[in-house]
């Protein structure tokens, strides 16, 4: 059998990879690059997400399968931001990488039809693409990568003590909306982490099943902590009805699809400069709509309503948010 380098020089290889190259081109639409490569964009140092971001809300053409990849990718650090090297956005990007080409060979016929050279070739190559077999199949890591992700399920990354986390973020959200709201009136105290805790506090006194639904003081400042840079998009999310459930829900399924979704991701991020514009901006904290901007840049804002408090809730908003009256002298 003749050597893997005899075989790399001989004149048929050559002969192939030359077909290979017109064939691209003659097929190829006009593509641009993306400004990052897509290792630096995800699986450096840090996750670049504002350029993630920017990325998937242009109208450019890019190789096939970066922007799919990237959403992947995004819902998964939307869900944990805080790790350098995240399994769950990792395993999500691989798993979106399968899904295209999956999609390749459907498209090429080799699903349907008994395996054929040619048809490999055009799935492979064309529908697949030599940039994401370059830029994002080999630096994931390849057939093992996907193996290896294949193998995982995400309710075992996401474990249900964070979703309870996540959900009592968004509660603490809710509360510090209503707030904004009512500070715009000028009759309240400034939204502040620790006037939705103690909403929380006093909703736990009267909510047998508490635990059930939130967590308890310190794993909500844990979580709240490490989410700063992502409160905006998770919030705003979670207001956008996508049929019988909530873009964030889907999100958090890591089950967020380019196709399926981009078109909700302007109004998305619209909301959440709103969240970060009007929320944001009169709470204690200054570094939640610092951090919001880095990611969401300056655009277009979409205002909404926060989500219905329960009558206690109300009481307990009156309590802790509301400016008491001065006595007369």
């Amino acid at each position: 059998m003749e050597s893997v380098r005899a075989l790399l020089e001989s004149e048929e290889v050559k002969l192939v990879v030359s077909a290979i190259e017109a064939l691209r081109e003659k097929t190829s639409k006009q593509q641009t690059s993306a400004v990052l490569q897509f290792h630096e964009l995800v699986l450096g140092e840090k996750f670049q997400a504002a350029e993630v971001l920017a990325i998937l809300l242009d109208n450019e053409t890019y190789y096939p399968g970066l922007k799919p990849i990237l959403t992947a990718g995004f819902a998964g650090w939307l869900i944990d931001p805080d790790k350098q090297y995240n399994a769950l956005r990792f395993d999500a990007m691989c798993r979106a990488a399968m899904a295209h080409m999956s999609e390749a060979e459907k498209r090429a016929g080799l699903t349907s039809r008994r395996w054929d050279v040619k048809r490999d070739v055009i799935a492979r190559y064309i529908f697949t693409g030599t940039d994401f077999l370059r830029e994002i199949y080999d630096e994931l890591g390849g057939y093992n990568a996907f193996q290896d992700a294949s193998s995982l399920e995400i309710a075992g990354i996401v474990t249900q003590s964070e979703i309870t986390a996540i959900n009592t973020v968004l509660r603490a959200m809710a509360y510090f909306h209503h707030g904004a709201d009512l500070w715009g009136k000028g009759a309240t105290l400034p939204p502040s982490l620790n006037r939705a805790v103690l909403m929380l506090s006093g909703l736990k006194e009267g909510l047998p099943n508490f635990s059930d639904h939130y967590v308890s003081r310190s794993l909500l400042h844990k979580r709240w902590t490490a989410s700063k840079s992502t409160l905006a998009l998770i919030y705003a999310a979670d207001s956008i009805k996508v049929k019988d459930e909530t873009l964030f829900k889907i999100i958090l399924a890591q089950k967020l699809s380019y196709d399926q979704h981009k078109k909700y991701f302007s109004r998305w991020v619209c909301r959440a400069r709103y969240v970060s514009s009007h929320i944001f901006s009169c709470a204690t904290d200054p570094e939640l709509r610092d951090e919001s901007d880095k990611i969401l840049a300056n655009g277009d804002v979409e205002r909404f309503s926060p989500p219905p408090l329960t009558p206690v809730e109300i009481k307990l908003l009156e309590k802790h948010f509301i400016k008491p009256v001065a006595s007369a002298s």
